[in-house]
This record gives structure tokens, sequence and C-alpha cells, in this order.
């Protein structure tokens, strides 16, 4: 590609120009460029608009003209691409209601809600951020509800029984969660033989590194309807792509019957876009959202802006007192821990980004939606996640997309140094002009073939390289060989690139084999994964990170060892230091019971600081970016220690194993192994302090045998919180043993063994525990 004169030209020759009519307009401080809503084009001849009079009863509630034919009335997969607010939501929603049609009796005597069999299908929703799995959860289930379908969040963040899944007839995913789930061949892995409509949201997201797992999922449900011969609907939902044909034959759609593209034109509100090079404060009587590319930017320029307003003398139009639900809201405000977003809120301002509790994102959602707040400073996420309406948006700071990394980049110094004119040429490219998109695929090769073998899915070289064909990667190497360093004779030799796939499946499959997760048999072509494989895929380790523990990992250590080593893990490869933590940081160190390797000079030694500061549940955390780190080496580091576990267990490592099971349970409820178990309790810090003080020799069992007065005298405090310790120690989930020996043959011996509950039962606290016998069992053998 090149640049002339601000246009860009293809990869076909073809050179790029705004759209007509586009206007620039040179004022003294910044140039304006103007390019108009896109003309809406009339339907086709062989279409037409479907009047809701058409439709039967099951799909009334919702509708959409030209695909309602294909998305409702056939099984055909899809891929339907189209911009933000043009209604593929309601398409998804359609093909929803075409399995509830399928699985409903046609006894018009029978309700609607009763005539479904909800046990007989599953349908998954992938969503490519929680926050968006979380408004299409609240979505579908409001537009469901009136047909008894339960519709669930299955993320990070939300888990769900064994019960709930069977209740559940929707689930809203993400990508690498489904990717986890189908993993496993039995548990939530057994959901994957029931589902019969897959539907993938933002599609498109296949051109960024984390598009590697939607064409794992893909590869793997394309694979399964192929082995079972079993039906599952796929339907793609994309933003305007200009490669949409490759996605299709990707998503096996058929290019005549289920592919649907629609252009800008199509937006419910015509979309007209303003370039400006520099930003302005918006009239006080309009909502507006600024978007910034990091977390602790979106309150520094809210402060910002606030700081603006007050030196003007304009406050008083961005208060919104007068709304009202404000009252409300600020009694809200008062249960959040977010200081910030108190004291912005009282003005007018509000912040959003991942980094906050859901709770306190699902109020400010709430807030802006109902105008109560004028402006909101956000990180993509809120774009990703939730649509607001907003009179006007404002982009803050000088990057721009690069399509060919798939992420955010800076324009270079020489770019900013540039006159005007080029660098606001460089932001027209980036936005008018769409490159196809690429696959991300080969840089998540290695893990996806190990998921597959240890599935059972691939067992050989040969089922490797089938496999790879049902990739986006093999769809884009036949369209675009040379990005791929595949030369034109090659392609015109061997145009399935079955040499290619081979190529590619050997070099991962020699990787695997170099770090011991699969044995390869080099004379039959057979693949066989090895226990410590079959961990990583379970847990969704990545094989640089097997390589780290592979060289790291001992038959004997401490638990500063095993903090060093999870520290390292690959997974925590985004977190990244910052002078602004610094002093935040040493704090936490020196408080830290372990000793830290690397020490603040290193990401791991940050990784390891903070999961220590987690571990000691350190509530003092000032900084934004500290906190949002902080959950999520802890959201990650119990998945990753549980690996470690099974590979201590698998090599016979009695000392490690002891060690890993003991930070494996620190981890999970946040508490050291020297820690007194009453700290798992309800009781008050002063009184849990005080046992520590002076009962800390004394196990559970012992304090229960004491009366309420004996232990406030031997805490130091009363008899009333003598008497919450005693209820706390009874409650303690304890078991009682009886078990019988019965010799059967000299080297066989029959066990029996009896175990009683030996706690008070108190359904609040252990009803929703698994494993613990219930109120009314005594004993279970």
């Amino acid at each position: 590609m090149s640049h002339s004169g601000g246009n860009m030209l293809s990869q076909y020759g073809t050179k790029y120009v705004l759209p007509v009519g586009t206007i620039r307009q040179s004022e003294k401080e910044y140039e304006e460029v103007v390019i108009p809503p896109a003309k809406v084009v009339p339907p086709r001849a062989t279409e037409h608009l479907v009047q809701i009079a058409e439709l039967d009863p099951l799909a009334r509630g919702c509708f959409s003209s030209i695909v309602y034919p294909t998305a409702y009335k056939t099984n055909e997969n899809m891929l339907v691409a189209a911009p933000t607010g043009a209604g593929k939501t309601d398409v998804a929603l359609l093909t929803i209601l075409r399995v509830l049609d399928q699985y409903r009796t046609n006894d018009p005597h029978i309700p609607l809600h009763e005539a479904i069999n909800t046990s007989a299908f599953k349908i998954i929703y992938v969503a490519p951020m929680k926050a968006l799995a979380s408004e299409i959860t609240r979505k579908f289930s409001k537009r469901l509800r009136w047909l008894s379908i339960q519709v669930r969040e299955l993320t990070g963040d939300m888990q769900m029984s064994k019960a709930e899944i069977a209740q559940t007839q929707v689930i809203v995913t993400t990508p690498e969660k489904w990717d986890v789930v189908t993993r496993k061949p039995t548990g939530e892995g057994e959901l994957a033989s029931s589902i019969k409509l897959l539907i993938l949201d933002e599609v498109h997201l296949l051109n960024e590194e984390r598009g590697a797992v939607i064409e794992t999922i893909v590869a793997r449900t394309l694979r399964q309807v192929e082995s079972t011969q079993s039906i599952v609907r796929i339907v793609g939902l994309s933003a305007t792509l200009p490669n949409y044909e490759d996605v299709a034959e990707f998503l096996s759609v058929n290019s005549y019957k289920g592919l649907f593209y629609f252009d800008s034109s199509f937006r419910p509100v015509p979309l007209e876009q303003h370039f400006i090079g520099v930003s302005e404060l918006i009239d006080a009587g309009h909502q507006v959202m600024i978007f910034v590319h990091a977390r602790k930017e979106t309150v520094r320029t809210a402060m910002q802006l606030k700081e603006m307003i007050i030196a003007e003398g304009e406050l008083e139009k961005f208060s919104c007192e007068d709304h009202p639900q404000w009252a409300i809201f600020r009694r809200e405000l008062a249960q959040s821990r977010n200081k910030e977003m108190k004291q912005l809120f009282d003005d007018g301002f509000g912040i959003h980004h991942a980094g906050m509790l859901r709770s306190d994102r699902n109020l400010m959602e709430r807030m802006f939606e109902a105008r109560a707040i004028k402006v909101l400073c956000c990180t993509a996420t809120l774009a990703w996640g939730v649509n607001l309406p907003a009179h006007a948006v404002i982009i803050k700071g000088t990057q721009v997309y690069d399509t060919g990394r798939g992420a955010f980049s800076d324009l270079s110094v020489l770019d900013v140094l540039q006159i005007f004119e080029e660098m606001l040429s460089h932001y027209l490219d980036a936005v008018t002009t769409q490159i196809p998109i690429e696959s991300k695929f080969k840089a998540g090769m290695v893990d996806a073939l190990n998921a597959e073998i240890s599935l059972g899915t691939v067992a050989n070289i040969n089922d490797a390289v089938r496999w790879l064909g049902f990739t986006y990667l093999y769809v884009r190497m036949r369209k675009n060989p040379f990005y791929y360093g595949i030369d034109r004779e090659s392609l015109v030799e061997d145009p399935r690139l079955g040499n290619k796939r081979t190529e590619l499946v050997a070099e991962a499959t020699r990787r695997l084999a170099q770090l011991r997760m699969v044995v390869y048999d080099s004379a039959t072509g057979a693949l066989q994964v090895t226990d410590l494989g079959r961990i990583a895929a379970k847990y969704y380790i990545r094989n640089a990170s097997i390589e780290i523990f592979n060289n790291e990992f001992k038959p004997k250590m401490s638990e500063a060892d095993v903090l060093a080593i999870l520290s390292q893990s690959k997974e925590f490869d985004q977190i990244q230091l910052r002078e602004s933590e610094m002093k935040e940081l040493e704090e936490l160190e020196k408080a830290a019971p372990c000793q830290v390797k690397g020490g603040t000079s290193t990401s791991a030694g940050k990784v390891n600081i903070l999961l220590q500061a987690f571990i000691s549940r350190s509530n003092y955390l000032n900084d934004f970016a500290l906190i949002s780190d902080m959950a999520y080496v802890a959201q990650n580091s119990g998945r990753i220690i549980r690996a470690l576990l099974e590979i201590s267990i698998s090599r016979k490592w009695a000392h490690a194993t002891a060690t890993l099971m003991s930070m494996s349970k620190s981890i999970e409820k946040r508490l050291w192994a020297y820690d007194h178990p009453l700290k798992q309790t309800q009781l008050k810090m002063e009184t849990l302090h005080n046992i520590q003080r002076w009962c800390d020799e004394l196990s559970v069992a012992e304090l229960a045998s004491f009366d309420a007065q004996e232990l406030g005298k031997m805490v130091h405090l009363n008899e009333i919180q003598g008497a919450a310790i005693l209820q706390a120690a009874k409650q303690f989930p304890t078991a009682r043993l009886e078990f019988k020996l019965q010799p059967l043959a000299s080297d066989v011996l029959k066990i029996s063994l009896v175990i009683h509950k030996a706690f008070d039962w108190n359904h609040r606290l252990h009803a929703c525990s698994s494993g613990l016998p219930s109120k009314h069992g005594g004993s279970r053998s």
C-alpha cells in the first residue's frame, strides 16, 4: 500500500477516495472534514419488507425484513455483516426463535410457553467481551421471558452449576470460556453435544489476536458436525468488512442463501462523521461520551474537564440535580467504594472501564441511559458492551486502529511533526479504507492443536491436516498466499495447500513433543497426549508457560518458590510496570509474607506482590490500574496453581504437592496457612485479631469446647463476643469418622467408612457449598 495525496491503494491496485459530498473546512486553529451519511439503498426487485402480520405468533415479538425468510424459515448457516444499530441482535433472536419453533408442539390449545420442549436443545451465544455478554443476557432474558426460556451468562465472572446448565436454554459466553468448556469430554463439555445453534457475535475480530480462539471453536464445531452427522447451525454477526465472502466460506455459509451484507446506508440513524484536529466542549444540554485509551485516563480526563469548566464558570450547566432520579442514584452510589465515581457524579460526570466492579459499571450505564450524567469518560469496553445514546462521541488521543496488528497504535513522532493536513489524512485513511481481515491462527495454533489431541478429535498427522482445513487461516492462505509466505507456483501445484498444512502441523507437533506435551510416533504419524498436555488443555495453559514450568518446577519447593514460578506464567504478559505504581508496590512488598523474586523491578515481581496482597486481603489500594491488575492476577492464579498441582501429582512429587495444595487453598480462600481458620467467618476484625493474639494455638474444635463467658475472657473481650466466637466455631465444617476393618484374604482388606456431620448446620452459610452433608443427612457411607 502507498500513500498518495491522502489516498490509499488497495491490494488490487485500485485507489480509495473519500465519498462524494465530503466537505473540508479550514479554520484558523483546526481543519474539519465532514463525511456525509450514506444514501439509503432501496430493496431489490426480489426483496420485500415483511409485515408484522405475516409473521407467525412466535416470531411476532421481534422482526427483521430481508433476512426473515432465511433466519426463521430455514436452518441455513448465516453471516450478517451490518453496521452497529442495524438490527444484528434481532437477526440472532430470529434464529433462536427458529430453534424454539422446531421443538414445540403445534397443538393450538397449548399455550406457547408450555408447548416448547426446553430440555431438548441448547443455544450458545458467543460475545467477544464480558461486558457485551452481560448486556446480551439482560436483553434476551427480557425478550424471551414470555416463553419461559432461561438465559444465563457463562463467563469468567459468572459460573453455572450442573443444575443451572440443565435448566438453561440460551447460554451467553465468551470465546475463551466456550473454548475451555468444549475441551472437556465430560461435565460442562457435554453441552457441546446438545447445542443446536451457535451464534458468533463480532466475528470480524478474526483479525485480532483473540481471533485464533474464534477459529478454534468454529473448527471444533464443524468437525463435530462432520464426525457425528449432527446438525448445528452457525450464525455469524459482524460489522461491515471487505472480505465478507471469505468469512462466509469459513463459517460454511452458502453465499447465495445465507450471506447478507449491509453497508452504512442501513443504519437506522444515518451517521455523519466529523474529523477535527482539536477537541472542544459540547453544549451542556446534550450528553457526550469521551473514549480514552487507558483506564486511569478516564478519571484524569474527567477531572481535567471539570477543572476547565470550573475555570470558565460553567459547572452549573453540567449538574443533573434536577433529574427526578438523581437522589435515588446518589443513594446507590453511597454503597460504592469508588471515590472518584462519587466525586464526579455530583457535577454531572461519569467514568467507565473494565477495572471497575461489575456493579459500579452497571450503575454508571443506567445513570447515563437515564440522562442523570452529562459526560461519560470511558474506555473501549463500553463501546463493545452497551449501546448508549449520546449526542456526540469524542475519541481522545492521537491513536488509530492498525488493521495489520489488530490493535491501536500511536502515530509516530515523524507523523506528528508533519504538517496537520498530512496527519489528518492518516485518520481519514484509517477510518474510510477497509483492508481485508487476515487470520491470526498461526500464533495460537500450538495450543489449539494440543487441545484437539487432548480431546481425541485429532489422533494423527492426517487428522491434524484435515482439522486445519476448517480454519479461517486455510481460507485466507488460498486467497492471499503471499501474506502467509506461499509463492504462486506452490498454490498452482497444490491448490488445496496439503503440503503447507502438513508443514504447519509438523512444526506445531515438534513444539508439543519438545515440551513433552504429546508423544509423536514418526513411523505411523500417531499423536498421543501426555499428562502434561492434558493438564495444559484442561486449565487453558499456554505452551510458553509449560516451557517455563518444565525449567523451573522442582520436587521440593517452598511457598516463595511456588509464587515465583506462578508469577512467570505467560498468562500474565499483559501486566506491565508503571512508574506511578512504584511507591504503592514497594509498600505492598514490605507487607508480603513471602520473599518476592525480582522485587518491583520486573512484571513477574509485580504479579507476585499483587497475589500476596490479594491473599492477605489488602484493602488499601488506591491506584485504579493496580486494583484492576490485582483482580486479573487473582482470577487467573487459581486456575494456574491447580494446573501446577495436577502436574506435581502426575509426577508423584509429594513435597511439592503438599505445598501447592496449601497455596491453592490460600488463593481460593484468601487465607495463609498460618492464619486462624475462623478468619473465613463473619466475625469482626477486632474479634479475629484478639483470637489470633490470645488463642492462636487453640484449634477450632478446642474453641468450641468452651462456653461463651470463658471465650470472652480468653480473648479479652465480653461474653457477647465470646458467644459469636462459639457460634462460629460450632458452625465450622467438621466431620466425625467411623470405620471398620475386615480382612477378606491375606492380601485383601475391606474398609467400611461412615462420615458424620459434626457441626451446627446454618442454611445461609452451608447450603450453597458442594459436597457438604445436607441438614437432614446425618451420615454418608
